[in-house]
């Protein structure tokens, strides 16, 4: 079984975010956590007007290959993607996209359009009466050209039927996790399973765990990023890309996420106070700490550890652990 997903290109969108999509999209889809789907896969194709090379302006060596709107399309289409843009690239909306979008939308199970991309759907008046949200600093562009839309400032993500939109709030390998996750209830019945080893645990061996393995014993002290790219013998740009490929954080990322999950547990664990927890895993003090918990559990340390559960899970956080125990990925390090 091929689940196909259709991505709509259009003149200035952004091309690091089509790459960056198939580019996920595809780790994904070859990830253990999803052997339920039984022999099903994902297959990804970019489309656009003319079916010329999408190149990016700042990167010029960098393109994808596109498919002409009047190529031949699955009969179903699983998803339509349409990707972000500047606002710039809404100026002016060629007449062929909005009739492709209409014929195609009753035809795919979903449709997602990320950040700018919502205004093609409400150009094609796909969206007429529906929430939808966009990137904040398009949100009244988007207010004053279709007024009859219920635009959400608030979140991540919002859905309404089979729409999906996005702010920044959330990265097209964020959208990526969320559209296997939901490929995997489609294909088995059953939800992919939630807890955090289940989502997007490091590869085995891989550079996320190494590394991991080695910071574990030294969260109380200064770390760097020259420190980690010379622990796995390799430079710093390189440590960057092998690790988004490997668990979608950047080294700094990840190190913070890490900290802030042994912070999290600590205080679960021990009745120590929240200043010696943070200093312990090198978050410096109370305070700190207490700006990484509201920003990536949505609550006070304090009040996590009287009700033991997050209030709400940042996507990057999300991607690797679950807020409410270690994942069995982290456990098998110590």
């Amino acid at each position: 079984m091929v689940r196909e997903i259709a991505i709509l290109s259009y003149p200035g969108c952004y091309v690091g975010d089509v790459i960056k999509l198939l580019e996920t999209l595809h780790a994904l889809d070859l990830r253990p956590c999803c052997s339920m789907r039984r022999g099903a896969s994902l297959r990804a194709r970019v489309y656009s007007l003319d079916g010329a090379l999408l190149r990016s302006p700042g990167m010029p060596w960098v393109s994808v290959q596109t498919q002409a709107l009047d190529a031949q399309l699955p009969s179903a289409p699983d998803t339509l993607i349409i990707a972000h843009g500047p606002a710039h690239a809404l100026d002016s909306l060629p007449a062929a996209l909005l009739q492709w979008l209409r014929q195609v939308q009753p035809r795919a199970r979903r449709v997602v359009a990320l950040g700018a991309g919502v205004f093609w759907l409400a150009a094609a008046r796909l969206l007429d009466g529906r929430q939808i949200t966009t990137h904040s600093a398009l949100v009244a562009l988007l207010e004053q050209r279709y007024p009859t839309l219920q635009v959400q400032q608030r979140g991540s993500l919002q859905i309404d039927g089979p729409f999906y939109t996005t702010s920044e709030r959330m990265s097209a390998s964020d959208m990526a996790l969320l559209l296997l996750r939901d490929h995997c209830a489609a294909v088995s019945g059953q939800p992919c399973p939630s807890s955090a080893d289940a989502i997007l645990p490091p590869a085995s061996g891989g550079p996320a765990l190494r590394l991991c393995r080695w910071w574990l014993p030294r969260l109380d002290q200064p770390l760097n990023m020259a420190q980690a790219a010379a622990h796995l013998h390799t430079s710093e740009r390189s440590l960057r890309r092998l690790l988004r490929q490997d668990c979608g954080c950047s080294p700094y990322g990840l190190l913070v996420l890490l900290r802030l999950d042994i912070a999290r547990q600590a205080l679960l664990d021990s009745d120590l106070p929240v200043d010696k927890i943070a200093r312990r895993g090198g978050l410096g003090d109370g305070q700190q700490l207490a700006r990484a918990f509201r920003k990536y559990l949505g609550l006070a340390p304090g009040e996590y550890r009287r009700t033991r559960k997050p209030a709400w899970l940042h996507p990057d956080y999300g991607r690797l652990f679950d807020g409410l125990r270690q994942p069995g990925w982290l456990q098998q390090l110590f």
